[in-house]
């Protein structure tokens, strides 16, 4: 009689499970054939939709393209063609490309969130390093070889002014020799002047003798005559005289003039001539007393003038300066130029080595944002320790269906998994953001010290040159000076001989231009880059944990169906990581010992995986894979299709064991359709414990013991089913509107229809 009441009440459950799975059915195809508005222009697949993401995707790919070729030309300096042919290829596939390729996009969305990781901020700041050697280290070795060369320009000015001061004092007399030598031909020219004087009077004392001889002569004929005829001597005399003196006045200087008066002196002479010729037998006694009274006292007086005006100069000096050196002063400087830039050549060397790890670096970004992907689409583990929306509805079904849950975590999970949103760090993430602070603070002050160095030298170059551009005007020290007066050859001679004597000093003005540097001012445009460049960098640093979290982001949005498989296995995994190993061994064994269908079927080998990733990585070798149940966590091997159901939708990788395949009523958790299509008929997915205890009723009653322990381990499924019959026929519904609402959105938002139920 009890197995009949049982029977019947389990048919009445078949009964009502069936209505209210087509009554679930019901409602989903009223919910997506029922809307105010057309549903067709708000499907994902309408043509609408698709023109307005090709062109919001084309002209991103433009924009992207035409900021390509402006860092190409005016921040790389590359060539126009280079450029050209470079953003042609970029533009081809970010215009052409891109609109139709899934992976493409989110590949090119995945690299904006790689320069918050240490390679997206490694290519930032060696664009800076080549920001930095293209412009401030480059403007500071020029500024190095102005500065060479105003020392070696200046060296050599000391050097020749040093010379000149050797020489003035190792020679004192080599100051005045030059004036020694102006009063030499001063003396000189006025010895020719006297010179040509006495010459003059010379010529007129010459005269004069020869008018003396001619007068002694005459005197001769006067006797002759006298002595024959006997004339007028006397008047002859005296003409002979006067004719002498006018002579002598013509011939001789206007200085020497009061010498003709000697002629005067002898005109007396002609009174003799009246004497007769007495006087005419006296004269050759008066040619002898003339000629020794008068002509020896004259050519001594001449010869003492003569050696009155002689003079002779004569200076001997000798001095020697002895300056070596092996080399010319523009050698010595085409010697520094040559070793200045042989020490800022590597720098350019390492420009071009930067410029190359820099395009790499760019390339790497991208070959990192394609890994990604790669990594997401093909491995479970892989950058999965973000708490997502799907594993927050996952947890929630598990609690509507009374199984174990997963949230809230425990304090140690908090510190390794977060939400996408959350703005608390894990560790992980802290220790990256403490590597890439330290690495930031190093690069950004070898950074300054190279702008320092190249504004610091401009500064004290530019100081140099406004301190001194100037002319310096020495001024002669005061002295006492003679000063000689009055006109003529003798005071000429004294000024000349005086001015010997006067100070050496003479104003003497300093050009001090002509070796100054002129420095190169540094572009202070280069300056607000790299600072931009490092501010980016530094907020890279700063939001590195977040901004890694948009990768996980942008694969969600773009492969949705692996983003719940993901949250899958983060949820499973995070289940089989809970408690130790040691404890989850000692109540499997229990579990076991009991024979408790309730257990969770998770090996050993299994735990021990989760726990430890070495571990894992050494079963993987041996070529032990596992599995996980979505529901439980169950864990098998992944050739076993007996145990577990695989859900046979397309792009859909669930993973259920049988009894949360019964659980669920053969729908996916994770793409809301039916798992096995082959079970979709009139009899209910809900398993009976009263078919279960009939089909036992009608076997034979071997091994008694067996059927009787089965037989309690029914009643106690019977009890438990029925509790959770009572909750499932009052929460049907709102599970059936639950799983509807993880698919599409909230009702209110997309239609308006009432849903009536009976």
């Amino acid at each position: 009689m009890m197995f009949v009441q049982k029977t019947l009440k389990a048919i009445q459950l078949k009964i009502s499970l069936r209505r209210l799975a087509k009554a679930k059915r019901r409602a989903v195809k009223l919910h997506e054939e029922c809307c105010i508005r057309k549903k067709e222009d708000l499907k994902p697949g309408s043509y609408y939709q698709q023109f307005c993401s090709l062109s919001l995707w084309f002209l991103f790919g433009s924009m992207v393209n035409l900021f390509l070729y402006l860092v190409l030309i005016y921040h790389v300096e590359t060539t126009l063609w280079t450029a050209i042919i470079i953003c042609f290829f970029a533009g081809f596939v970010l215009c052409l490309v891109l609109p139709y390729s899934v992976a493409v996009r989110c590949t090119i969305l995945l690299a904006a969130p790689g320069f918050f990781t240490s390679k997206g901020r490694s290519f930032l700041i060696l664009y800076a390093f080549m920001l930095t050697l293209n412009q401030p280290v480059a403007n500071f070795s020029n500024n190095i070889v102005v500065m060479t060369e105003a020392m070696t320009c200046g060296q050599e000015v000391a050097y020749n002014q040093t010379e000149r001061l050797i020489a003035i004092a190792l020679n004192p007399l080599s100051g005045i020799i030059g004036g020694i030598e102006d009063f030499v031909n001063t003396i000189n020219r006025y010895s020719r002047m006297a010179q040509q004087a006495f010459l003059s009077m010379k010529k007129g004392i010459e005269e004069l003798i020869a008018s003396i001889n001619n007068i002694f002569s005459w005197l001769g004929n006067i006797v002759n005559v006298c002595n024959e005829r006997m004339l007028d001597p006397f008047r002859k005399c005296t003409r002979a005289f006067r004719l002498a003196r006018i002579n002598c006045v013509r011939t001789v200087l206007p200085e020497f003039v009061k010498l003709c008066n000697i002629v005067t002196f002898f005109k007396s002479i002609c009174h003799l001539a009246r004497i007769g010729e007495m006087l005419c037998s006296l004269t050759e006694v008066l040619k002898k007393l003339v000629l020794r009274t008068f002509a020896a006292p004259v050519s001594k007086a001449i010869q003492n003038l003569y050696d009155m005006f002689y003079f002779k100069i004569k200076i001997d000096y000798e001095y020697q300066v002895s300056m070596e050196q092996t080399k010319s002063y523009s050698q010595v400087k085409r010697d520094v130029l040559r070793e200045v830039k042989e020490k800022l050549s590597m720098y350019f060397t390492k420009l071009e080595f930067i410029k190359f790890v820099t395009d790499l670096m760019l390339i790497i970004v991208f070959v990192k944002a394609y890994r990604y992907r790669i990594k997401y689409l093909s491995k479970d583990k892989f950058d999965n320790i973000y708490l997502s929306k799907n594993l927050y509805d996952i947890d929630y079904i598990k609690g509507m269906q009374s199984k174990e849950t997963l949230l809230p975590l425990k304090r140690s999970e908090k510190q390794n998994y977060i939400s996408s949103t959350s703005l608390r760090l894990t560790c992980q993430e802290k220790r990256k953001f403490c590597k890439g602070f330290v690495f930031f603070l190093i690069t950004s002050s070898t950074i300054l010290f190279h702008l320092f160095c190249d504004y610091g030298l401009f500064w004290i170059l530019e100081l140099v040159r406004k301190s001194f551009s100037m002319k310096v005007d020495v001024e002669e020290l005061s002295h006492v000076q003679v000063h000689v007066s009055g006109n003529g050859p003798y005071a000429d001679m004294y000024k000349s001989l005086i001015s010997i004597f006067g100070p050496l000093a003479t104003n003497d003005v300093k050009n001090l231009t002509l070796c100054l540097p002129n420095p190169t001012e540094p572009n202070y445009e280069v300056y607000k880059t790299i600072g931009m460049i490092m501010g980016l960098c530094l907020i890279s640093v700063v939001f590195e944990g977040y901004g890694r979290r948009l990768r996980h982001i942008v694969c969600d949005e773009f492969y949705p169906v692996r983003a719940k498989e993901r949250a899958v296995w983060l949820y499973s995994n995070l289940l089989v990581q809970r408690g130790s190993l040691e404890k989850f061994l000692r109540r499997k064994m229990r579990l076991d010992y009991r024979s408790s269908m309730d257990a969770k079927n998770i090996s050993w080998k299994g735990k021990l995986a989760a726990r430890c990733p070495p571990v894992r990585r050494l079963l993987e070798i041996l070529g032990f894979e596992i599995k996980y149940c979505l529901g439980c966590s169950a864990d098998g091997k992944i050739s076993d299709r007996v145990n577990f159901k695989h859900c046979e939708n397309e792009s859909c990788k669930a993973v259920y064991c049988l009894d949360c395949y019964y659980d669920i009523h053969n729908t996916c958790t994770v793409c809301m359709k039916p798992i096995d299509y082959a079970d979709l008929s009139d009899v209910s997915d809900e398993r009976d414990s009263s078919e279960c205890d009939a089909e036992n009723f009608y076997q034979s009653d071997q091994n008694k013991k067996k059927l009787q322990a089965k037989v309690a381990m029914e009643q106690e499924n019977i009890a438990r089913n029925n509790r959770l019959q009572r909750r499932k026929s009052q929460t049907l519904l709102q599970k059936a509107y639950d799983l509807i609402r993880m698919e599409y959105k909230p009702l209110k938002e997309r239609t308006r229809c009432n849903y009536r139920y009976r």
